[in-house]
């Protein structure tokens, strides 16, 4: 049934379909069922985590990974009250309705309409673009053009999909460009915003200590060389829910070595060679949700400060650091030449 087509998966099906269903349906889970649409039960993007944080290649079938014990309803025994309330107290993103044991329908309380204009979406754009010369050279990263667009332009709008419309832009090098650019670029697409200028160069993180005792919700961290086309609210939920401090948002990549990969021991001799092996690989996409309370590690304003060490120093304070899993085919890194060009080029037409 169409109605279901984002919501169903079957038993066959792998954990890469899998992913990029939940990150389109906005529930953040998948009912399993078989070709006669009977539940066998349910697949939610934690179970998808653990599964893959366990050594499961994202090519591999979701059997095994999905709970069979699920709550589910008659399709003439429940109310929409009734629905709600179960699935608040046991915090359930998904109940499937049936008749006669088939899936006629379902209940997410997570389709709901929410007004997220208080979530704010920092996005640092205050680097050099070392990676994008020479074009650097000329303008700053954030205005270098993908079709029509800007670069930055297209990263907020991945965030508007998703009612996210509150930005804060860092700003720095080639600032007297970007700066008006930005200011023109808000009022175009309606969108609230603050710009922070930083007298100098202060790392990837260190312009976030600004913004200490100014921020009083969770609020996301992107670079502006990041498109990322996951889900965000099912990304934010995930990050409130857990009540964690930074939540990494991190792509499955694999990687296909094009040669034989020998093995051999410690006498150099021959034991074994792997034809083109695959590999996994769990990648930092530059994309983040922060409690406020992180910027309190940030050290003293006007020092250079990256985002690798916060995450380390946060780790060592015991601070509640969780990785968000993506599809790598959801994100892509356009801040450097070859991968600009491509993204320009796969992208041409959309």
């Amino acid at each position: 049934m169409k109605k279901f087509e984002k919501i169903v998966i079957l038993p066959e099906d792998t954990i890469k379909q899998s992913m990029k269903q939940i990150n389109q349906n906005g529930v953040g889970s998948l009912i399993v069922i078989n070709k006669r649409y009977n539940v066998l039960g349910v697949l939610t993007d934690g179970d998808i985590r653990r599964a893959i944080f366990a050594g499961k290649k994202i090519d591999e079938t979701i059997k095994g990974i999905y709970s069979k014990k699920i709550i589910k309803y008659q399709d003439s025994k429940f109310n929409i009250e009734e629905l709600e309330k179960k699935s608040l107290e046991k915090n359930i993103n998904i109940i499937p309705i049936l008749k006669k044991n088939k899936l006629v329908d379902f209940y997410s309380i997570k389709s709901k309409k929410e007004n997220k204009n208080y979530i704010k979406t920092v996005i640092m754009a205050g680097g050099l673009g070392t990676r994008m010369k020479p074009f650097t050279d000329i303008f700053p990263k954030p205005m270098l053009p993908i079709n029509n667009k800007t670069m930055i332009e297209i990263v907020i709008s991945q965030f508007k999909k998703f009612g996210l419309s509150n930005f804060i832009f860092t700003i720095n090098y080639k600032s007297d460009l970007l700066n008006p650019y930005l200011k023109i670029l808000s009022s175009q697409i309606n969108i609230k915003y603050k710009i922070l200028k930083e007298n100098k160069r202060l790392g990837t993180a260190g312009s976030l200590k600004f913004l200490k005792n100014k921020m009083k919700k969770d609020f996301f961290v992107t670079n502006c060389d990041t498109i990322l086309k996951a889900n965000l609210n099912d990304i934010y939920q995930f990050h409130v829910k857990n009540k964690n401090d930074i939540t990494i948002i991190a792509a499955v990549k694999n990687e296909t070595i094009p040669y034989g990969v020998l093995k051999v021991n410690k006498n150099q001799n021959f034991t074994k060679i792997f034809e083109k092996p695959k590999n996994s690989y769990i990648v930092n996409t530059g994309v983040y949700v922060f409690n406020p309370r992180i910027l309190n590690i940030i050290p003293k304003k006007n020092e250079i400060f990256d985002m690798n060490q916060l995450i380390y120093i946060s780790k060592i304070k015991k601070k509640k650091i969780k990785v968000y899993l993506i599809d790598g085919d959801l994100w892509h890194d356009v801040g450097q030449i070859g991968h600009y060009q491509k993204y320009i080029n796969d992208n041409k037409f959309a």
